[in-house]
């Protein structure tokens, strides 16, 4: 692992600080490195055992810990950064992380807006839990919006005029489409136009304010991309949200609610049922409503406390009762030990909620987390 941080490094300063001096003037390097210890509490219904509760005790590098350079040439801005994803356990034992590239993009500023393109955040995406550590993913996975993806950053073309951003988006189509037994019922994708997302940005001296959404539509098919289809069924994803941010003095409050269609297939990561269905020969949408809330206090320049929380209710147009329930609750501290340096002790606790799918109810458990998350920024 060492060896290829070394040439991943090598290869960003060479190809950014090598080509020209203009580039060697305006580039800057920047990074964080993150480590986390902390215990988990899962109870029997959110366990790989089933019969009886787990404590696990979680240490090593965080998702967040990354390097990249930031560059500037004329009215060409552009961002480099490789990320490291940690080794995580799921249903088939430990899958391996190891660098990724998450951040890889250009923009041009022709004067009235500016064209990007490469990889990076959507539109979409909104962190309202900003202080969340233990997840990485800042309660987008329980009522938030995020990407499922590695480094939750997809490829794009984006056009920003003003407060006002569009892009075209590759699409997802990782997600089948299920049948009333949770089996798989379409796999094949047939995807002839690219997602379209769109944001608008408003800020004055204390609020900020964020309205955006997104719409994915493509073909799912019973046959892999060139076979024969016996079925082939117009699916539409898409999402809405408003998020906003208000900061005096030193207290900080951040919130959001988004509606979703099918997030699962359009791509967000939740840790609720959102896939959309084939019952009867038609395709049942499964529809969701997130909340997200964040309050903050900075007692001095060497402590922030910060406490949210979040819900998710989803449900399926399926011909019997299908829906789910989660929320989330949070308290973080951030303490700043020297510039650059800061170690956040957190608690977290998850509700699961009672999932009802096809008329059964199932209870799936609770999580509590506690621990430290170690930062250096440089």
């Amino acid at each position: 692992m060492t060896h290829k941080w070394i040439k991943l490094v090598g290869f960003m300063v060479v190809g950014f600080f090598a080509s020209s001096t203009a580039v060697m003037a305006a580039a800057q390097v920047y990074g964080e490195v993150h480590f986390k210890t902390y215990y988990s509490y899962h109870s029997k219904e959110h366990t790989l055992v089933g019969d009886r509760p787990e404590v696990m005790a979680q240490w090593g590098y965080g998702a967040e810990t990354h390097l990249g350079v930031n560059f500037k040439q004329g009215n060409i801005t552009g961002k480099w950064e490789i990320a490291h994803i940690p080794d995580e356990r799921n249903s088939f034992g430990i899958v391996r992380g190891g660098m990724v590239s998450q951040e890889a993009w250009g923009q041009w500023d022709f004067g009235s807006g500016q064209l990007l393109i490469g990889h990076t955040l959507p539109l979409t995406d909104y962190v309202v839990a900003e202080g969340l550590m233990l997840h990485d993913m800042g309660l987008q996975n329980m009522g938030g919006t995020g990407y499922d993806t590695d480094t939750g950053r997809v490829s794009q073309i984006r056009l920003t005029y003003g407060n006002f951003s569009m892009a075209l988006i590759t699409p997802f189509t990782k997600v089948d489409v299920l049948d009333n037994t949770d089996a798989v019922a379409l796999s094949g994708v047939r995807a002839v136009v690219p997602k379209l997302e769109a944001r608008y940005n408003w800020a004055s001296q204390y609020v900020n304010i964020s309205a955006f959404g997104g719409i994915q539509v493509y073909e799912a098919t019973d046959s892999a991309p060139g076979g024969t289809s016996t079925i082939s069924k117009s699916l539409m994803a898409w999402l809405v949200g408003l998020a906003g941010e208000v900061n005096y003095n030193a207290f900080t409050f951040r919130a959001g609610v988004n509606y979703r269609v099918n997030g699962a297939n359009y791509g967000l990561v939740s840790d609720m049922r959102e896939t959309a269905y084939l019952e009867g020969g038609s395709i049942k949408n499964t529809w969701a409503i997130g909340v997200v809330a964040a309050v903050g206090y900075r007692f001095s320049d060497r402590l922030y406390t910060e406490a949210g929380g979040s819900y998710i209710h989803t449900r399926s147009n399926l011909s019997s009762n299908t829906k789910d329930n989660g929320y989330a609750l949070y308290i973080s501290n951030k303490y700043t030990l020297a510039p650059g340096v800061y170690v956040h002790p957190e608690v977290a606790f998850y509700d699961y909620g009672r999932t009802r799918f096809m008329g059964a109810s199932e209870n799936m458990g609770r999580a509590l987390y506690g621990g430290i998350s170690w930062v250096i920024e440089f």
